[in-house]
């Protein structure tokens, strides 16, 4: 919730509730599989900082990185298919991504996309590697 930085989850497992506080009104929800223990690990993408905050749900600790500037836009997925999610970013300014491997941390960039463009990453040919896409809401194209 914005407002507070909660997040709520129902979980599937037991119909339990779980409030948790991680994060401010203004941070960007990143949620996903960053410590690899295939448990979706509450995360938050700070514009202001271009900081990551990570709650990692193997351990319960935090793990924060700067990774991008202000105006990115976050998009993290699992692009070297290692099981853990990479730290990603899309710069509407310059079109371009930049995707830092979780395994090696070796970088990436690819010139996709435009000013006005959101970040849509997803396995969309079937072969079970990320795909690089984009939505543009000026025209609906995909």
């Amino acid at each position: 919730r914005p407002s507070n930085g909660y997040w709520y989850i129902l979980r599937s497992s037991d119909n339990g509730f779980q409030a948790q506080q991680f994060g401010t009104g203004t941070d960007r929800p990143v949620q996903g599989f960053y410590d690899g223990d295939e448990k979706v690990d509450i995360a938050v993408f700070r514009d202001s900082t271009a900081a990551w905050y990570i709650l990692e749900s193997a351990t319960n600790t935090l793990r924060a990185q700067v990774w991008g500037q202000s105006g990115d836009i976050p998009a993290a997925e699992d692009y070297g298919i290692d099981g853990k999610f990479d730290y990603a970013v899309f710069r509407p300014s310059t079109g371009y991504w930049f995707i830092r491997d979780s395994a090696d941390g070796d970088l990436s960039f690819y010139r996709f996309g435009a000013a006005g463009d959101k970040p849509v990453p997803g396995d969309f040919t079937g072969d079970s590697l990320t795909d690089i896409a984009l939505w543009r809401p000026s025209d609906g194209h995909w």
